[in-house]
């Protein structure tokens, strides 16, 4: 388990935090905030082949070695019998002639026709020097006529790209152990490749160690008749696109076995924003073939009855405008509904909340103004629990002030939530005096997180647990 540690200031007493061990608090598989996301995978230029001369087009493919490599009978073999000729740099080879390949070279494989079958073509099995193979460029290869792929990466060991971009084979059948045993691979997209007539996919992926994201996106797999083990063995992966896809029920009852150990699937769609790749995710049903709505909410339990009597984002706001609060932003901008006894409430209505309860608060967007949200002076200090680990505070830049005077609350659950965003986080425990419990378990945190603590005094916080965790300071 990772812990964060942090040095406080003016002090070298150690206080350690753990995960919070009450049953009304519980982690999310994956927070909708979560910074952990993988690089964007970048789609490759536009290649020069012409759809109404194709056999002018260019037809060769570009693999890079990541370590010294020998052909003593040349790259050619009987899975590769189109090859025509093997250039490095300025050389030219025939296919069958021995030639030595330094690291970090790259060789382009040209081809005499169109190629039908690209199985085995980078197997290991075939070739053990797959396994020096760093990258595969396939952007300038005449792919329409392919019908298999069928081990086409069988054990690429440390391939970590491949620019399947431009890879169109528009009557491909079968895709068996495409990419088994590719265990470098950190992220595939195959969104681009015609899939509606491929009858055999299992195997695609089993045993990508390292497999982080699968774009599936817009694919058409319906006709998938063999999908055993598609995504068995991927320990690594954690987001799966499966945006406006279609699939057959062989490929549904492998994601479903594969990730039943998940609550829900993380799913991304790339959407280019101000010139640049950035990835938003979602939670995908499986059921309903979709995304649901990403959660943004907390959990707030009380002590004490409370009555708020002009709605839970009204009560408080004029005394918080009073203190310029304006400045900061809305105050409890973007809550959306609250939901309080399975009953949903609208924020600006006036309700009542009963003492051991516990409040909803449903955001519509990422927020980012926190200022005061929970301040004593806007009838907060009854709250004695809060649950952030199903709030996004990706966006949030301001939380000065958060607990101000929350005197009750005695548990904070902020697991693995992203507060780089941070710039403003002062004085956010100021008269918290009963806080027992404290997780912050994966958290991101920001410049300064240190000084979150610094108006706690810990000879009232005596019950607070000595767990695992952090470095606290007494002031």
């Amino acid at each position: 388990m990772k812990f964060i540690h942090l040095k406080m200031k003016q002090s070298n007493f150690v206080l350690f935090c753990t995960i919070v061990s009450l049953a009304i608090l519980a982690d999310p598989i994956l927070s909708a905030g979560s910074p952990t996301f993988p690089p964007p995978i970048k789609k490759g230029s536009l290649r020069a082949i012409d759809e109404a001369d194709p056999e002018n087009s260019p037809n060769y493919m570009i693999v890079q070695f990541g370590y010294k490599t020998s052909y003593a009978s040349g790259f050619k073999n009987e899975k590769r019998a189109e090859i025509s000729q093997i250039k490095i740099g300025d050389s030219s080879l025939e296919p069958n002639d021995p030639f030595t390949i330094e690291k970090g070279a790259k060789i382009e494989i040209h081809f005499s026709s169109h190629v039908k079958s690209l199985e085995s073509f980078f197997d290991r099995m075939e070739d053990p020097n797959v396994i020096n193979i760093i990258s595969i460029d396939l952007s300038n290869f005449y792919s329409k006529e392919v019908i298999s792929t069928r081990l086409m990466f069988y054990e690429c060991l440390n391939l970590e790209s491949i620019d399947l971009s431009e890879f169109s084979p528009n009557a491909l059948t079968n895709m068996e152990s495409m990419f088994e045993g590719c265990e470098g691979l950190a992220s595939i997209n195959i969104s681009r490749i015609p899939t509606s007539n491929v009858i055999n996919a299992k195997w695609m992926f089993y045993g990508c160690l390292s497999l982080i994201l699968i774009d599936m996106s817009k694919l058409n797999l319906e006709k998938v008749k063999e999908a055993e083990l598609m995504f068995y063995d991927l320990p690594a992966l954690e987001y799966l696109d499966l945006n406006e896809s279609k699939y057959s029920d062989p490929i549904k009852e492998q994601l479903t076995s594969a990730l039943s150990n998940k609550d829900k699937l993380i799913v991304c769609s790339e959407k280019k924003i101000d010139g640049n790749f950035e990835y938003l995710c979602c939670n995908y049903s499986l059921e309903s073939h979709g995304c649901e709505k990403a959660p943004n909410y907390m959990i707030v339990h009380y002590g004490s009855d409370h009555i708020y009597t002009k709605g839970y984002k009204i009560d408080g706001e004029e005394e918080y405008n009073k203190l310029g609060g304006l400045e900061n932003g809305e105050y409890r901008e973007g809550i959306e509904y609250l939901i309080y006894d399975n009953i949903k409430i609208n924020p600006n209505k006036s309700f009542s909340i009963k003492a051991g309860s516990q409040l909803e608060i449903h955001f519509s967007y990422p927020i980012q103004n926190l200022n005061s949200f929970f301040d004593h002076e806007f009838d907060n200090s009854e709250i004695t629990s809060v649950d952030l680990s199903h709030f996004d505070c990706s966006k949030v830049k301001n939380i000065g002030y958060m607990f101000n005077g929350c005197a009750n609350l005695q548990v904070l659950n902020m697991p693995k939530i992203n507060m780089t965003s941070i710039e403003k986080a002062e004085k956010i425990f100021e008269g918290v005096s009963n806080l027992r419990y404290l997780n912050i378990r994966g958290i991101n945190t920001f410049d300064g997180f240190d000084s979150l603590f610094s108006g706690m005094n810990l000879e009232v916080c005596q019950n607070i647990s000595i767990i695992q965790g952090i470095n606290i300071t007494n002031d």
